[in-house]
């Protein structure tokens, strides 16, 4: 579960992937559509710190410092377009 294709440090690309599980990737859909942390675990019906949790486990490995971070490497790796596809 870490990023395949992708240096260790430097920059992430679009063809870098992130194996995530269903749970994973519909947060990120969510917050990428606009929803705060905790719309977000309203709609997964889970708590909000179970929901940092796994926002802090993402940042983690990408080596994303911040959640603003994290949102920044989503759209370099075109998360945000499957997003708005599924949304």
């Amino acid at each position: 579960m870490m990023l395949s294709d992708c240096p260790r440090q430097g920059k992430v690309t679009r063809g870098c992937t992130l194996d995530i599980g269903p749970r994973e990737q519909r947060l990120l859909q969510l917050l990428l559509s606009g929803h705060t942390i905790r719309a977000a675990a309203g709609q997964l019906h889970i708590s909000s710190r179970t929901t940092e949790a796994i926002l802090a486990e993402l940042r983690e490995r990408v080596d994303a410092p911040s959640l603003y971070a994290l949102g920044a490497i989503a759209e370099r790796l075109g998360w945000h377009e499957h997003v708005r596809e599924h949304i």
